[in-house]
């Protein structure tokens, strides 16, 4: 299709995100609103891989973009409420600077020798000292609002 319209179009899908998302988080409910249009999203960007028609593509691309559009809206306000309220700008500006960071280096990753990319994704899972610093420092701050007790390594946390 014609670039600008599409281009318009993709602006315009912004619009219905903004305004829906409220209505649907009264309605809905956070976690299944998040889960629901991250699923939208995930089809319909797969769908756009197999499709003919120019119209069908755009269309898909453009259901993906409403999606991730008031996913990002969701996420917003759930991702703040999840933090307690003494670290909650720390938490949300840490998140913000790793995503940041993920973005820049995504497109660089193909780049990489391919056994480095399996030992990037998991020696920090292997790793002691990092193991370590998980069990104590971010894992009881996910269950405090669990209100449970963890066991890492022999020591109850």
């Amino acid at each position: 299709g014609n670039f600008y319209i599409t281009f318009l179009l993709a602006g315009l899908m912004e619009l219905p995100a903004q305004l829906f998302t409220p209505i649907f988080l009264r309605y809905i409910g956070r976690r299944k609103l998040y889960a629901m249009f991250m699923i939208i999203t995930a089809l319909s960007c797969v769908a756009v891989i197999p499709a003919q028609s120019s119209w069908l593509r755009v269309l898909f691309a453009l259901v993906s973009k409403y999606g991730i559009s008031t996913s990002w809206n969701v996420l917003t306000i759930h991702g703040s409420e999840i933090y307690p309220t003494v670290i909650r700008n720390t938490g949300m500006g840490v998140a913000s600077v790793v995503a940041r960071i993920g973005s820049i280096s995504a497109p660089f990753m193909g780049n990489l020798y391919p056994p480095l990319i399996g030992t990037a994704i998991v020696k920090p899972f292997v790793s002691p000292y990092l193991k370590n610093i998980f069990c104590r420092e971010v894992l009881p701050v996910l269950c405090v609002f669990k209100n449970t007790t963890l066991v890492c390594d022999s020591h109850e946390l």
